[in-house]
């Protein structure tokens, strides 16, 4: 269940990114997640075991909720 559910908001944010009709901050949110799980550069470094990857994983759980939120009706519905 877990796995259909991240394939679900991957679907999610794709459409987010892709589609012309999402409003702009939906999809400058989903760039600001892939260049922070990609940065280098985090709150707490990712060598630290665990905790490092703590911060990561909260920060797209947040920001994918916002991007549904955001999104109007006819984008978040299935593909």
């Amino acid at each position: 269940m877990r796995a259909l559910a991240l394939a679900r908001h991957a679907t999610l944010l794709k459409r987010a990114l892709m589609d012309r009709r999402s409003p702009l901050r939906a999809r400058l949110l989903v760039v600001a997640m892939i260049a922070y799980v990609l940065s280098p550069i985090d709150l707490i470094s990712d060598f630290i075991p665990i905790i490092g990857w703590i911060d990561d994983a909260a920060f797209v759980a947040l920001g994918t909720w916002l991007v549904e939120r955001w999104l109007p009706a006819a984008l978040r519905g299935p593909a």
